[in-house]
């Protein structure tokens, strides 16, 4: 399943949802000016107008820096996947979880296992 199809909590991830996870993930590979954008628009909730007022630009530059810039990240995350690789290691240990009263103690361990070796890829 695609990452953007699906967050944590099973239900469908919003575009915004999206941009601000692209952004933590991965807005260390953008410069200052595109990540501040970033943050604005995605985790601040801000309009593109408020955010061409404070930035002093215009509100189509705004726009086409959000564009490119999420296109990039979301680029980074096509080829390294590290949001959907954290995404499946949550429901993994929300499996084990609702599982764990029924699991056989080896069995437990096994899936644990198999977890860490997940984790341990990233």
């Amino acid at each position: 399943m695609p990452v953007k199809e699906k967050y944590f909590t099973g239900e469908t991830m919003t575009d915004k949802v999206y941009g601000g996870l692209l952004n933590a993930y991965y807005g260390s590979m953008l410069n200052e000016h595109q990540r501040e954008l970033m943050r604005l628009y995605y985790d601040c909730d801000m309009s593109l107008a408020e955010i061409s007022e404070i930035k002093d630009v215009t509100r189509q530059a705004v726009r086409d820096i959000l564009a490119r810039s999420t296109a990039k990240l979301a680029s980074w995350e096509a080829k390294l996947g590290l949001i959907g690789k954290v995404q499946r290691i949550a429901d993994s240990l929300e499996r084990i979880i609702e599982t764990a009263d029924e699991t056989p103690g080896k069995m437990l361990k096994k899936d644990l296992e198999a977890l860490l070796e997940e984790i341990k890829e990233i």
